[in-house]
């Protein structure tokens, strides 16, 4: 089920990611990149310039096959989460969908609750979105 077996959700992450780092404005925004000999292997924004005030969204989280379950997810999402709180983000939520069990895992063993489950379409095929909030950051 992970990564989307879609083109389209590839291009848009992949420019996402590319151009959200030229926009940030210092302090609500940040870009964290697991990195190794091989190459970059896991990465997660914190998007809180387009957010109300005190709030940000958990963005492209994401780990390579290779790094699953040795650690770097929950590393990454703790550095995320360590920024939102230094930077007053009490509100941070995510969006992704059922059947990634051990990112589900990962996001409540943060504090993460599922608020909302939608069908939808923006993985690049129809499933059961889920948006996941941590208040209080």
């Amino acid at each position: 089920m992970w990564p989307p077996d879609s083109t389209s959700w590839w291009c848009g992450h992949s420019k996402e990611t590319h151009e959200h780092p030229q926009r940030i404005p210092p302090g609500r925004d940040g870009l964290w990149l697991g990195q190794d000999d091989a190459g970059i292997q896991g990465s997660v924004v914190i998007d809180g310039s387009g957010q109300q005030e005190q709030s940000a969204h958990l963005r492209w989280f994401v780990t390579s096959d290779e790094t699953r379950g040795q650690g770097l997810g929950a590393q990454l999402l703790g550095v995320a989460l360590d920024f939102c709180r230094a930077r007053g983000h009490r509100c941070v939520h995510l969006w992704t969908f059922d059947g990634l069990h051990a990112a589900r895992h990962l996001y409540e063993k943060h504090g993460f609750v599922l608020a909302r489950t939608q069908r939808g379409s923006q993985w690049g095929k129809e499933v059961d979105e889920q948006l996941f909030m941590l208040d209080g950051a």
